[in-house]
């Protein structure tokens, strides 16, 4: 393994196939300048499928992870219910539908200044099939944890992979 540090977006784009492409239209980087895929896999070495999936969908836009992910969201999201006494209608599929924003937000389109912009209340509310007041009352919070447990593992990705090359691989 080489001594130079490599970001971490470049490690998990190394990771998927066809993410060269994507990084290069993000600015991000050429295939050049991305490590090797056993390079890549053994900073990846360890660590936990959550982290590692939501890397994967953030930084190389992996298809199959997007599909992942959205399930261990999920997954996520009704262990947070249960523990919170969440009230939800029988048949109604709300963590389901956050989990697939939350998830596709994770690549919304940026602004002209940067910042990501966000889904309209009333489209998540809509697709919900509830009022964009109800959804802001008592689901908006809920979607926004869903969206930084997202970010929060593929923090911890990045910080697996940081360390792994602090420590020599």
């Amino acid at each position: 393994m080489s001594n130079r540090v490599m970001a971490p977006a470049r490690v998990f784009a190394a990771m998927t196939p066809g993410a060269a492409g994507y990084a290069v239209a993000a600015g991000g980087c050429c295939r050049s300048a991305l490590p090797r895929a056993s390079e890549a896999a053994a900073l990846c070495s360890g660590m936990e499928r959550r982290r590692f999936t939501a890397a994967r969908w953030k930084w190389g836009m992996d298809r199959e992870a997007r599909m992942d992910l959205m399930a261990m969201l999920h997954v996520e999201a009704a262990g947070w219910a249960t523990d919170e006494n969440w009230t939800i209608p029988r048949g109604s599929r709300y963590l389901e539908t956050l989990a697939r924003f939350a998830v596709d937000e994770v690549h919304a389109p940026q602004n002209a200044d940067g910042r990501t912009r966000r889904v309209r209340d009333v489209t998540i509310a809509g697709a919900m099939r509830m009022t964009p007041r109800n959804y802001r009352r008592f689901w908006k919070s809920r979607y926004a944890r869903m969206v930084m447990q997202i970010e929060q593992w593929a923090g911890e990705a990045a910080a697996h992979v940081l360390g792994a090359q602090r420590n020599g691989g």
